[in-house]
């Protein structure tokens, strides 16, 4: 929901985001829903947050060529 409005609206990088509490009243949802939808959009580069400064829109194309995780998967010879 949010990340639609977000691309609906257009939002250009950089720009600020209302805090949570803000969002929560104007989606109609609680603080702490809106807060792990923020917290998710981050995870997913959509969103950066710069402690004490507030929560921006992030630029999604460098977040997806910098990939925040790394995998790493085994493969195992089967047991006897």
């Amino acid at each position: 929901m949010l990340r639609d409005y977000m691309t609906r609206a257009g939002l250009p990088v950089g720009t600020k985001m209302p805090t949570a509490h803000e969002l929560a009243d104007q989606f109609h949802v609680s603080y702490v829903t809106m807060h792990s939808a923020l917290a998710d959009l981050v995870r997913e580069g959509w969103l950066v947050r710069h402690q004490g400064k507030g929560t921006y829109v992030a630029d999604i194309a460098k977040s997806r060529a910098r990939p925040k995780t790394v995998r790493i998967a085994m493969v195992l010879p089967p047991q006897k």
